[in-house]
Protein backbone atom coordinates (compact mmCIF):
# COMPACT_ATOMS: atom_id res chain seq x y z
CA UNK A 1 0.00 0.00 0.00
CA UNK A 2 1.47 3.75 -0.47
CA UNK A 3 2.38 4.79 2.98
CA UNK A 4 0.80 7.45 5.19
CA UNK A 5 3.24 10.23 5.37
CA UNK A 6 4.13 9.65 9.02
CA UNK A 7 5.48 6.17 8.13
CA UNK A 8 8.15 7.61 5.88
CA UNK A 9 11.45 8.43 6.99
CA UNK A 10 11.73 12.08 7.31
CA UNK A 11 15.09 12.86 5.29
CA UNK A 12 13.09 11.36 2.59
CA UNK A 13 10.38 14.11 2.79
CA UNK A 14 11.10 18.04 1.98
CA UNK A 15 11.98 20.69 4.68
CA UNK A 16 9.58 23.70 4.91
CA UNK A 17 11.01 24.79 7.88
CA UNK A 18 13.37 26.95 5.38
CA UNK A 19 10.35 28.78 4.77
CA UNK A 20 9.06 29.37 8.06
CA UNK A 21 10.65 27.68 10.95
CA UNK A 22 7.30 26.27 12.76
CA UNK A 23 3.84 26.46 12.27
CA UNK A 24 3.35 29.25 14.53
CA UNK A 25 5.61 31.57 12.85
CA UNK A 26 3.75 31.21 9.34
CA UNK A 27 0.64 32.23 11.58
CA UNK A 28 2.50 35.03 12.94
CA UNK A 29 3.10 36.08 9.31
CA UNK A 30 -0.22 36.13 8.47
CA UNK A 31 -1.33 37.87 11.22
CA UNK A 32 1.51 40.81 10.34
CA UNK A 33 0.25 40.82 6.60
CA UNK A 34 -2.96 41.27 7.65
CA UNK A 35 -2.67 44.28 9.50
CA UNK A 36 -0.65 45.93 7.30
CA UNK A 37 -3.62 45.29 4.68
CA UNK A 38 -4.97 47.86 6.80
CA UNK A 39 -2.45 50.44 6.19
CA UNK A 40 -2.87 50.07 1.75
CA UNK A 41 -5.53 52.90 1.84
CA UNK A 42 -3.59 55.91 2.57
CA UNK A 43 -2.02 55.34 -0.82
CA UNK A 44 -5.20 55.37 -2.44
CA UNK A 45 -5.48 58.30 -5.37
CA UNK A 46 -2.19 59.36 -4.84
CA UNK A 47 0.28 56.76 -6.99
CA UNK A 48 0.78 59.59 -9.72
CA UNK A 49 1.54 62.66 -7.52
CA UNK A 50 5.15 62.48 -7.65
CA UNK A 51 8.26 60.36 -8.44
CA UNK A 52 8.51 59.51 -5.27
CA UNK A 53 4.94 58.66 -4.86
CA UNK A 54 5.27 56.25 -7.80
CA UNK A 55 8.49 54.73 -5.93
CA UNK A 56 7.49 54.13 -2.36
CA UNK A 57 3.86 52.89 -3.65
CA UNK A 58 5.38 50.16 -6.07
CA UNK A 59 7.71 49.16 -3.51
CA UNK A 60 5.63 48.66 -0.51
CA UNK A 61 3.23 46.63 -3.31
CA UNK A 62 6.19 44.35 -4.60
CA UNK A 63 6.99 43.90 -1.02
CA UNK A 64 3.86 42.86 0.67
CA UNK A 65 3.24 40.54 -2.46
CA UNK A 66 6.41 38.84 -1.69
CA UNK A 67 5.36 38.09 1.74
CA UNK A 68 2.29 37.40 0.28
CA UNK A 69 3.62 34.75 -1.98
CA UNK A 70 5.53 32.74 0.50
CA UNK A 71 2.98 32.72 3.01
CA UNK A 72 0.93 30.87 -0.10
CA UNK A 73 4.18 28.97 -1.16
CA UNK A 74 3.78 27.11 2.36
CA UNK A 75 0.66 27.04 3.43
CA UNK A 76 0.22 25.30 -0.48
CA UNK A 77 2.81 22.89 0.34
CA UNK A 78 1.73 21.86 3.55
CA UNK A 79 -1.93 20.91 1.86
CA UNK A 80 0.34 19.21 -1.09
CA UNK A 81 1.66 16.96 1.86
CA UNK A 82 -1.69 15.57 2.68
CA UNK A 83 -5.16 17.04 1.63
CA UNK A 84 -7.02 15.35 4.15
CA UNK A 85 -5.46 17.27 6.68
CA UNK A 86 -7.82 19.96 8.12
CA UNK A 87 -5.50 22.08 9.59
CA UNK A 88 -4.00 22.66 6.26
CA UNK A 89 -6.56 22.93 4.39
CA UNK A 90 -7.13 25.48 6.80
CA UNK A 91 -3.67 27.20 5.90
CA UNK A 92 -4.39 26.96 2.61
CA UNK A 93 -8.32 28.63 2.46
CA UNK A 94 -6.86 31.61 4.88
CA UNK A 95 -3.51 32.33 2.27
CA UNK A 96 -5.74 32.06 -0.32
CA UNK A 97 -8.46 34.62 1.26
CA UNK A 98 -5.40 37.21 2.20
CA UNK A 99 -4.53 37.00 -1.42
CA UNK A 100 -7.68 38.02 -2.68
CA UNK A 101 -7.64 41.04 -0.31
CA UNK A 102 -4.37 41.95 -1.06
CA UNK A 103 -5.60 41.74 -4.59
CA UNK A 104 -8.99 43.55 -3.49
CA UNK A 105 -6.60 46.73 -1.49
CA UNK A 106 -4.28 47.47 -4.39
CA UNK A 107 -6.95 47.43 -6.85
CA UNK A 108 -6.42 50.71 -7.59
CA UNK A 109 -2.81 50.37 -8.51
CA UNK A 110 -3.32 49.30 -12.29
CA UNK A 111 -6.55 51.75 -13.39
CA UNK A 112 -4.48 54.85 -11.51
CA UNK A 113 -0.85 53.85 -13.10
CA UNK A 114 -2.48 53.94 -16.55
CA UNK A 115 -3.35 57.29 -16.68
CA UNK A 116 0.20 58.59 -16.60
CA UNK A 117 1.22 60.25 -19.76
CA UNK A 118 4.20 59.05 -21.85
CA UNK A 119 5.79 62.88 -20.71
CA UNK A 120 4.80 61.93 -17.47
CA UNK A 121 6.08 58.33 -17.67
CA UNK A 122 10.04 60.08 -18.63
CA UNK A 123 9.79 62.73 -16.00
CA UNK A 124 9.13 60.30 -13.42
CA UNK A 125 12.10 58.02 -14.84
CA UNK A 126 14.67 61.17 -15.20
CA UNK A 127 13.62 62.31 -11.63
CA UNK A 128 13.52 59.28 -9.58
CA UNK A 129 16.50 56.89 -11.17
CA UNK A 130 15.27 53.92 -8.48
CA UNK A 131 12.03 53.73 -10.52
CA UNK A 132 14.59 52.94 -13.43
CA UNK A 133 14.73 49.51 -11.83
CA UNK A 134 11.25 48.93 -12.13
CA UNK A 135 10.58 50.46 -15.81
CA UNK A 136 9.94 46.39 -17.64
CA UNK A 137 7.51 46.07 -14.68
CA UNK A 138 6.25 49.49 -16.33
CA UNK A 139 6.38 48.53 -19.39
CA UNK A 140 4.38 45.26 -19.35
CA UNK A 141 1.86 46.85 -17.16
CA UNK A 142 1.23 49.79 -20.06
CA UNK A 143 1.28 47.04 -23.10
CA UNK A 144 -1.99 45.79 -21.02
CA UNK A 145 -3.60 48.94 -21.41
CA UNK A 146 -6.40 48.09 -22.82
CA UNK A 147 -7.41 45.48 -20.91
CA UNK A 148 -7.40 46.95 -17.46
CA UNK A 149 -10.79 47.70 -16.01
CA UNK A 150 -12.12 51.04 -13.67
CA UNK A 151 -11.16 50.51 -10.18
CA UNK A 152 -13.88 49.51 -9.13
CA UNK A 153 -14.76 46.52 -11.71
CA UNK A 154 -11.05 45.53 -10.93
CA UNK A 155 -11.97 45.17 -6.74
CA UNK A 156 -15.29 43.36 -7.69
CA UNK A 157 -13.04 40.71 -9.93
CA UNK A 158 -10.36 40.35 -7.40
CA UNK A 159 -12.80 40.21 -4.76
CA UNK A 160 -13.96 36.97 -6.61
CA UNK A 161 -10.37 35.43 -6.74
CA UNK A 162 -11.52 32.54 -4.54
CA UNK A 163 -14.58 31.60 -6.06
CA UNK A 164 -12.90 31.76 -9.49
CA UNK A 165 -10.51 29.06 -8.24
CA UNK A 166 -13.21 26.76 -6.78
CA UNK A 167 -13.38 24.26 -9.24
CA UNK A 168 -9.82 23.52 -9.78
CA UNK A 169 -9.46 23.29 -5.47
CA UNK A 170 -12.95 20.69 -5.84
CA UNK A 171 -10.79 18.94 -8.68
CA UNK A 172 -7.80 18.25 -6.32
CA UNK A 173 -9.11 17.37 -3.19
CA UNK A 174 -11.24 14.64 -5.49
CA UNK A 175 -8.06 13.31 -7.29
CA UNK A 176 -6.07 13.82 -4.16
CA UNK A 177 -7.53 13.03 -1.16
CA UNK A 178 -11.54 11.53 -1.92
CA UNK A 179 -10.47 8.69 -4.68
CA UNK A 180 -9.27 5.46 -3.83
CA UNK A 181 -8.18 3.18 -6.00
CA UNK A 182 -7.93 -0.32 -6.12
CA UNK A 183 -5.38 -2.45 -5.64
CA UNK A 184 -4.06 -4.47 -9.01
CA UNK A 185 -0.87 -6.98 -9.90
CA UNK A 186 2.88 -6.14 -10.23
CA UNK A 187 5.03 -8.27 -12.39
CA UNK A 188 6.09 -10.33 -9.69
CA UNK A 189 2.49 -11.61 -9.21
CA UNK A 190 2.27 -9.03 -5.88
CA UNK A 191 -1.05 -7.18 -4.56
CA UNK A 192 0.19 -3.67 -5.26
CA UNK A 193 -2.32 -0.57 -4.40
CA UNK A 194 -2.81 1.59 -7.75
CA UNK A 195 -2.00 5.94 -7.41
CA UNK A 196 -0.80 7.98 -9.43
CA UNK A 197 3.16 7.08 -8.97
CA UNK A 198 2.74 3.38 -8.82
CA UNK A 199 0.96 3.55 -11.99
CA UNK A 200 3.37 5.26 -14.66
CA UNK A 201 5.64 2.53 -12.95
CA UNK A 202 3.38 -0.22 -14.12
CA UNK A 203 2.82 1.49 -17.19
CA UNK A 204 6.74 0.61 -18.01
CA UNK A 205 6.39 -3.29 -17.07
CA UNK A 206 7.38 -5.25 -19.90
CA UNK A 207 4.42 -7.89 -18.70
CA UNK A 208 1.34 -6.28 -21.36
CA UNK A 209 -1.42 -8.01 -18.63
CA UNK A 210 0.29 -5.74 -15.65
CA UNK A 211 -0.39 -2.98 -18.11
CA UNK A 212 -3.43 -3.38 -18.85
CA UNK A 213 -4.56 -3.90 -15.30
CA UNK A 214 -3.19 -1.16 -14.19
CA UNK A 215 -4.62 0.70 -17.06
CA UNK A 216 -8.19 -0.47 -16.78
CA UNK A 217 -8.06 -0.26 -13.11
CA UNK A 218 -7.53 3.53 -12.89
CA UNK A 219 -10.23 4.26 -15.91
CA UNK A 220 -12.99 2.69 -13.93
CA UNK A 221 -12.24 4.35 -10.93
CA UNK A 222 -11.86 7.67 -12.93
CA UNK A 223 -15.21 6.72 -14.78
CA UNK A 224 -17.55 6.14 -11.59
CA UNK A 225 -16.64 9.61 -11.14
CA UNK A 226 -16.94 10.90 -14.71
CA UNK A 227 -19.44 13.60 -14.27
CA UNK A 228 -18.34 15.23 -11.31
CA UNK A 229 -14.72 15.68 -13.63
CA UNK A 230 -16.52 16.82 -16.39
CA UNK A 231 -18.69 19.38 -14.11
CA UNK A 232 -15.43 21.00 -12.31
CA UNK A 233 -13.84 21.19 -16.39
CA UNK A 234 -16.94 22.65 -18.08
CA UNK A 235 -16.95 25.35 -14.39
CA UNK A 236 -12.99 26.02 -15.39
CA UNK A 237 -14.02 27.03 -18.48
CA UNK A 238 -16.20 28.97 -18.21
CA UNK A 239 -14.75 30.91 -15.73
CA UNK A 240 -11.56 31.42 -18.23
CA UNK A 241 -14.01 32.53 -21.17
CA UNK A 242 -16.07 35.00 -18.52
CA UNK A 243 -12.18 36.69 -17.42
CA UNK A 244 -11.50 36.98 -20.53
CA UNK A 245 -14.48 38.67 -21.80
CA UNK A 246 -14.56 41.00 -19.08
CA UNK A 247 -10.78 42.36 -19.99
CA UNK A 248 -12.20 42.71 -23.51
CA UNK A 249 -9.74 39.77 -25.19
CA UNK A 250 -10.98 38.00 -27.97
CA UNK A 251 -10.48 34.72 -26.40
CA UNK A 252 -9.73 32.33 -23.25
CA UNK A 253 -6.70 31.53 -25.19
CA UNK A 254 -6.31 35.09 -26.13
CA UNK A 255 -5.81 36.16 -22.48
CA UNK A 256 -3.78 33.19 -21.70
CA UNK A 257 -1.21 33.75 -23.86
CA UNK A 258 -1.02 37.47 -24.13
CA UNK A 259 -0.11 37.35 -20.02
CA UNK A 260 2.93 36.36 -21.62
CA UNK A 261 3.24 38.34 -24.11
CA UNK A 262 2.53 35.29 -27.08
CA UNK A 263 1.00 36.18 -30.17
CA UNK A 264 -1.58 33.22 -31.05
CA UNK A 265 -0.19 33.09 -34.67
CA UNK A 266 3.16 31.21 -32.28
CA UNK A 267 0.17 28.89 -31.07
CA UNK A 268 -1.17 28.53 -34.48
CA UNK A 269 1.89 27.33 -36.15
CA UNK A 270 2.90 25.13 -33.25
CA UNK A 271 -0.38 23.12 -33.60
CA UNK A 272 0.06 23.12 -37.55
CA UNK A 273 3.70 21.94 -37.42
CA UNK A 274 2.52 19.12 -35.34
CA UNK A 275 -0.33 17.96 -37.47
CA UNK A 276 2.13 18.24 -40.75
CA UNK A 277 4.45 15.80 -38.56
CA UNK A 278 1.76 13.03 -37.26
CA UNK A 279 2.94 10.84 -39.99
CA UNK A 280 6.07 10.40 -37.90
CA UNK A 281 3.95 9.81 -35.11
CA UNK A 282 2.18 7.37 -36.78
CA UNK A 283 5.70 5.71 -38.20
CA UNK A 284 6.90 5.24 -34.52
CA UNK A 285 3.93 3.90 -33.19
CA UNK A 286 4.10 0.86 -36.35
CA UNK A 287 7.43 0.79 -35.23
CA UNK A 288 6.85 0.19 -31.40
CA UNK A 289 4.03 -2.51 -32.39
CA UNK A 290 6.47 -4.46 -34.37
CA UNK A 291 8.82 -4.55 -32.04
CA UNK A 292 6.61 -5.57 -29.31
CA UNK A 293 5.03 -7.77 -31.50
CA UNK A 294 1.58 -6.28 -30.45
CA UNK A 295 -0.78 -5.95 -33.70
CA UNK A 296 -3.37 -4.61 -31.28
CA UNK A 297 -1.52 -1.36 -29.81
CA UNK A 298 -3.48 0.34 -26.73
CA UNK A 299 -2.43 3.45 -25.01
CA UNK A 300 -1.35 1.13 -22.30
CA UNK A 301 1.45 0.15 -24.43
CA UNK A 302 2.64 3.52 -25.59
CA UNK A 303 5.23 3.81 -22.06
CA UNK A 304 6.86 0.29 -21.98
CA UNK A 305 11.13 0.63 -22.91
CA UNK A 306 11.50 -1.09 -26.31
CA UNK A 307 15.16 -1.76 -25.51
CA UNK A 308 15.80 -5.71 -24.34
CA UNK A 309 18.48 -4.05 -21.59
CA UNK A 310 16.96 -2.82 -18.22
CA UNK A 311 18.32 0.61 -16.25
CA UNK A 312 17.02 0.92 -12.89
CA UNK A 313 18.83 3.57 -10.27
CA UNK A 314 17.73 3.73 -6.68
CA UNK A 315 17.38 6.88 -5.61
CA UNK A 316 20.75 7.60 -4.14
CA UNK A 317 22.48 6.08 -6.99
CA UNK A 318 20.06 8.64 -9.70
CA UNK A 319 21.17 11.76 -7.66
CA UNK A 320 24.98 10.99 -7.89
CA UNK A 321 24.29 10.63 -11.65
CA UNK A 322 22.09 13.28 -12.18
CA UNK A 323 25.01 15.46 -10.31
CA UNK A 324 27.21 13.73 -12.81
CA UNK A 325 25.10 14.37 -16.18
CA UNK A 326 24.46 18.04 -15.25
CA UNK A 327 27.64 19.09 -14.85
CA UNK A 328 28.17 20.34 -18.19
CA UNK A 329 25.52 22.97 -17.58
CA UNK A 330 28.10 25.07 -15.06
CA UNK A 331 28.77 25.36 -11.64
CA UNK A 332 25.81 27.84 -10.69
CA UNK A 333 23.46 25.16 -11.76
CA UNK A 334 24.97 21.95 -10.62
CA UNK A 335 25.02 24.10 -6.79
CA UNK A 336 21.67 24.80 -6.59
CA UNK A 337 21.15 21.36 -7.61
CA UNK A 338 23.48 19.76 -5.19
CA UNK A 339 21.71 22.38 -2.54
CA UNK A 340 18.14 20.66 -3.75
CA UNK A 341 19.50 17.28 -2.92
CA UNK A 342 21.33 18.13 0.67
CA UNK A 343 18.85 20.36 1.75
CA UNK A 344 15.69 18.38 1.26
CA UNK A 345 13.86 20.09 -1.18
CA UNK A 346 12.55 17.39 -2.28
CA UNK A 347 9.62 15.05 -1.49
CA UNK A 348 11.16 11.52 -2.31
CA UNK A 349 7.77 8.87 -1.63
CA UNK A 350 4.24 9.33 -2.88
CA UNK A 351 2.09 9.57 0.08
CA UNK A 352 -1.51 8.59 0.60
CA UNK A 353 -3.25 11.59 -0.49
CA UNK A 354 -0.42 13.56 -1.44
CA UNK A 355 -0.55 16.23 -4.60
CA UNK A 356 2.05 14.67 -7.45
CA UNK A 357 2.95 18.74 -7.71
CA UNK A 358 6.08 17.63 -5.17
CA UNK A 359 7.53 14.99 -7.44
CA UNK A 360 7.85 17.64 -9.97
CA UNK A 361 10.92 18.86 -7.98
CA UNK A 362 12.83 15.83 -9.01
CA UNK A 363 11.53 15.61 -11.76
CA UNK A 364 12.67 18.71 -13.35
CA UNK A 365 16.16 18.63 -12.34
CA UNK A 366 16.45 14.49 -13.14
CA UNK A 367 14.67 14.86 -16.65
CA UNK A 368 17.61 14.60 -18.56
CA UNK A 369 19.97 12.13 -17.06
CA UNK A 370 16.31 9.66 -17.54
CA UNK A 371 16.31 10.78 -21.27
CA UNK A 372 20.22 9.62 -21.46
CA UNK A 373 20.21 6.47 -18.97
CA UNK A 374 16.92 4.81 -18.34
CA UNK A 375 13.94 5.06 -15.91
CA UNK A 376 14.68 5.90 -12.11
CA UNK A 377 13.04 3.69 -9.45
Amino acid sequence: MVLQRNEINEKDTWDLSTIYPTDQAWEEALKDLTEQLETVAQYEGHLLDSADSLLEITEFSLEMERQMEKLYVYAHMKNDQDTREAKYQEYYAKAMTLYSQLDQAFSFYEPEFMEISEKQYADFLEAQPKLQVYQHYFDKLLQGKDHVLSQREEELLAGAGEIFGSASETFAILDNADIVFPFVKDEDGNEVQLSHGVYMRLMESKNREVRRGAYQALYATYEQFQHTYAKTLQTNVKVQNYRAKVRHYKSARHAALAANFVPESVYDNLVAAVRKHLPLLHRYLELRSKILGISDLKMYDVYTPLSSVEYSFTYQEALKKAEDALAVLGEDYLSRVKRAFSERWIDVYENQASVQGPTLVVLTILMPLCFLTGRII
